[in-house]
């Protein structure tokens, strides 16, 4: 399965939640800090749509009433330097720097989260790019903008998960800015990176994870990607299909 000799023109991609790290930053850091009954922020999530929000604009509103009970950026390094994650999957990282295979994150999270973990894990230097939605700090609360909001969407792809952001539109950016398409590693998970999937080409490679809902779109809509799909479902696997494909890794 090895794709060359060499590293070549390659690009890896990463998602973020459950893909890069074993958990939901969106779920794991406010059910951790949350100071009032668990049942309460359970049932603020289970309304959102009712509220006529997307999900990133319901996450902002969360982290305002974390910012309301006094939760602290401190609070939040705290957690994602402790948050689940694949000891593989961070010297896959490492390993794809040192031969120099760029690689970026494109996900659903926010900077602010994606970056101070990398920052924990000294990571951040081995990407070039980190594509979610932007996120600055305003008296030490931290506040999101929706991916969308900056970057409107400008196609109605029919997988699209929602109005907050699409990963199709988002790769075929990244992919026209290159000369020679590079082939592609996308490492997902869930329902909103298929119409990643569905931007790459024949020659590029989608790592599934397993049990997860990118695999049942995968198997639902066969006919609507092209890309070499692989399935892992723990850091030893995904390091294994790496090195399947990287030799050298």
């Amino acid at each position: 399965m090895s794709v060359a000799t060499g590293v070549g023109n390659i690009l890896v991609v990463w998602d973020f939640d459950n893909s890069l790290i074993n958990e939901n930053v969106d779920f794991f850091i406010p059910f951790n800090l949350w100071k009032g009954e668990e049942r309460e922020l359970k049932e603020y999530y289970r309304a959102y749509e009712e509220r006529g929000l997307t999900f990133t604009q319901h996450m902002s509103d969360v982290l305002e009433k974390l910012y309301e009970q006094g939760t602290t950026l401190k609070d939040y390094e705290n957690q994602l330097d402790i948050i689940p994650v694949f000891p593989q999957n961070i010297a896959c990282i490492q390993r794809l720097g040192e031969l120099g295979i760029e690689q970026k994150v494109c996900s659903d999270a926010n900077q602010y989260f994606i970056e101070t973990f990398l920052d924990s894990k000294e990571l951040r230097g081995y990407f070039t790019e980190i594509l979610t939605h932007p996120t600055e700090i305003q008296d030490g609360k931290v506040v999101v903008t929706q991916w969308t909001d900056v970057h409107p969407l400008t196609t109605t792809h029919p997988h699209r998960t929602g109005d907050h952001m699409c990963k199709f539109e988002i790769m075929q950016e990244v992919i026209s800015t290159y000369e020679i398409p590079p082939l592609i590693i996308y490492v997902g998970d869930g329902s909103g990176d298929f119409p990643a999937v569905t931007a790459l080409g024949s020659e590029s490679h989608a790592f599934v994870r397993k049990g997860m809902s990118l695999e049942r779109k995968c198997n639902q809509y066969p006919n609507d990607y092209t890309c070499n799909i692989h399935l892992w479902e723990n850091g030893a696997e995904l390091e294994n299909l790496f090195q399947q494909l990287i030799p050298n890794l």
